[in-house]
């Protein structure tokens, strides 16, 4: 029978709140920040950029207790000028606005041209009980993400299409002596490259540390809506192998924190292994597949994080954003060779 198998399923609300509070460097800040050090400034403590279809999938898939506590599924979604007036609305409302004011604001953010009382006097029509229904809806679903009933189908196939894939599945099933598994669970961490310490903070979706058999696996989910034959370009294009490789580093910090010497960058002692699952959100068959990348390609990609940050400081150091660190040091032309495919 399997022994010491512990698990770190999400977090309380306390450490939650702590997370989202924390001001450090995420995995997708520094893409961010290597796209555009203009928009990392502008979007700072911004962790993630999933759609909520995309969190509803992770979730289902990693807690799916949470399901209904997080989402609320309404008949159908109003789109349009309309349906954004109403969930601006139903939003202000929330925020503790009286409604003359939130219709206002919701009005104005909508972009509406016709005036506010036609807008409402259209809603409150006899036969537009469809729309009075969904403001109804989003007011019942405070505090909780929505999904309409066609995006429900979708986050239980792309669940299920996740779940039942043989490496998914046997990551979440691992079994054996001196094993832990974390799900979800947050880390902020520090490192320090020779100025002081950095906070950073990282939330892997799964991390399996094999004590016993030296091997450490984490995996990040990823829902798409390309098809296969282009998800090896996505992982490039939006260095989603950075990413892991930072989750890593996560990983290494909380073990080490722990007492647990398992540092990937300066010694052999455990093996490390990523994962990247993405599932496919639009075909009706929600493909997934596994891509694997070793050690050696997690290192390199590592070591490119810590550039990045190493730039991110000298960019706060100057209070420079609008351009890369190497227009300021350069004649701020850039060099490229349309023949050099690399």
């Amino acid at each position: 029978m399997a022994k010491n198998i512990r698990k770190r399923i999400g977090a309380s609300k306390d450490e939650e709140a702590l997370y989202l509070a924390s001001a450090g460097i995420s995995a997708s800040g520094i893409n961010t920040f290597l796209q555009s050090p203009l928009e990392f400034h502008d979007s700072i403590n911004e962790d993630t950029d999933q759609t909520v279809l995309g969190s509803a999938i992770h979730c289902s898939t990693l807690q799916p207790s949470l399901v209904k506590e997080k989402f609320s599924i309404i008949s159908r979604r109003i789109e349009g000028l309309m349906g954004n007036y109403l969930q601006l609305k139903a939003e202000a409302i929330f925020n503790g606005m009286d409604m003359p004011t939130a219709r206002t604001i919701a009005h104005t953010s909508a972009g509406f041209k016709v005036p506010l009382l036609q807008v409402e006097a259209t809603i409150h029509k006899p036969e537009n009980k469809g729309l009075r229904d969904y403001y109804q809806s989003l007011i019942n679903s405070k505090g909780k993400f929505v999904l309409d009933t066609e995006e429900e189908v979708k986050m239980l196939r792309c669940t299920q299409s996740l779940i039942t894939h043989k490496k998914v599945k046997e990551l979440l099933g691992m079994t054996g002596d001196d094993i832990e598994i974390w799900i979800e669970h947050p880390i902020i961490w520090t490192i320090d490259l020779g100025k002081g310490p950095i906070l950073c903070k990282s939330k892997p979706d799964i991390a399996v540390i094999d004590h016993k058999q030296r091997i450490i696996c984490v995996l990040d989910i990823k829902t798409t809506s390309k098809r296969h034959s282009e998800w090896n370009q996505i992982i490039k294009d939006r260095g989603y192998h950075r990413q892991l490789s930072f989750y890593c580093g996560a990983v290494e910090r909380k073990l080490w924190q722990d007492g647990k010497d398992v540092t990937p960058l300066y010694n052999k002692k455990y093996t490390w292994l990523g994962y990247i699952a993405m599932v496919e959100t639009q075909s009706r068959h929600h493909q997934c597949k596994v891509k694997c990348f070793t050690d050696k390609t997690l290192n390199k990609a590592y070591s490119e994080c810590l550039l990045a940050i190493e730039d991110m400081m000298w960019h706060k150091e100057n209070n420079l954003w609008e351009h890369d660190k190497n227009y300021y040091e350069g004649d701020g032309a850039e060099i490229i060779d349309p023949y050099n495919t690399n």
